[in-house]
């Protein structure tokens, strides 16, 4: 998203700053933070406007950008702080002007600058990782209509759980998937993380799962082999077939928020904890990996980041583990190399 391109609200707020004398420096710094929110909040909307978007936005929205800041942008917590006030400056203005009568950032605390441990509810248990893996598996609580395309979703939902789970993919990461990407000659995945590429090396059972549910889709949409393809694809349930775009004349591309939706449908039917997400599943394959005494410089390589930073409240989190959930942490369910 460009400045010009910004939401009305956002220039009137931007016009204020100047009409109060703040700096051109201080508001084109506001531009830019501005800019990375809304790029981002434009990826999470649901055929709504950038506008709507905003006035609608919920504090697990709020929680997912500052996850995105730090785990995605790899942003130090100062800077973190420095656009969270931003933002909360801005929903303030649109409460005050009466663009909306309450607004999750304007009363969103910002992250500590002292950085501290996870907290247990921030991972998965085992038991809940079985539990989810078994629901994953299982005709449990569905609907007649979603036991008819069950046969075309189950391989696909399995393997997306185990791509944050098993190899600690982010949530766009898993999205920005394609073709290209995808090596089942060698059981691989080629990983273009905004620090460096890696490639990722499949087990045997997840690189069947992968397999078995590229062949599921219908051969007219189906991803082609070695294109720019997404290899992640969008499901239509009123024609009960994965989704095509004519307009990019490929398949349509499953987006962040189907995921997010999806495992939250999944959750549900597993009676699990609510609140459950990728980056849940991705905390406990970071601590795992770490408590089997990998290199903290090893795993940062294998998760594509780019400074000891954003590795900090792990090393913290590993620290203050309990014997109990030291064990709990060490168990790696379904995962068969």
């Amino acid at each position: 998203m460009t400045d010009s391109s910004f939401p009305t609200f956002v220039h009137s707020y931007l016009d204020n700053l100047y009409i109060k004398g703040r700096k051109a420096s201080t508001i084109k710094r506001y531009e830019h933070d501005f800019s990375l929110f809304f790029r981002w909040l434009s990826q999470q909307t649901k055929g709504r406007t950038i506008e709507s978007e905003w006035m609608n936005i919920t504090k697990e929205q709020v929680q997912q950008f500052i996850t995105y800041l730090f785990e995605e942008k790899e942003h130090q917590i100062r800077t973190v702080r420095r656009i969270h006030s931003a933002l909360k400056q801005l929903a303030k203005y649109c409460i005050e002007e009466n663009f909306c009568k309450e607004h999750p950032f304007a009363f969103s605390g910002a992250p500590e600058l002292i950085l501290t441990p996870l907290k247990p509810s921030e991972w998965v248990s085992s038991q809940e990782v079985s539990q989810f893996i078994q629901t994953l598996r299982s005709n449990k609580n569905l609907s007649e209509q979603q036991l008819e395309v069950r046969p075309l979703l189950k391989a696909r939902n399995e393997f997306i759980v185990k791509l944050f789970l098993h190899y600690g993919l982010t949530l766009q990461e898993a999205v920005d998937l394609t073709m290209t990407q995808m090596k089942f000659e060698s059981g691989t995945i080629e990983i273009n993380g905004e620090a460096d590429k890696r490639s990722i090396h499949l087990s045997q059972p997840d690189r069947q799962l992968a397999f078995s549910y590229y062949q599921k889709i219908p051969e007219p949409v189906r991803p082609r082999l070695h294109e720019n393809d997404p290899f992640l694809v969008a499901f239509d349930f009123q024609r009960k077939t994965y989704r095509w775009s004519y307009e990019e004349d490929k398949p349509k591309q499953l987006t962040n928020i189907a995921i997010q939706k999806m495992i939250r449908l999944e959750v549900a039917r597993g009676e699990l904890r609510k609140g459950i997400s990728a980056q849940h599943l991705r905390n406990r394959y970071i601590l795992h990996a770490l408590l089997q005494g990998e290199l903290t410089e090893n795993v940062q390589k294998k998760l594509g980041l780019k400074s000891p930073l954003s590795f900090h409240r792990y090393v913290l989190t590993i620290d203050k583990l309990t014997e109990e959930q030291r064990h709990d942490l060490l168990q790696q369910y379904g995962r068969k190399d």
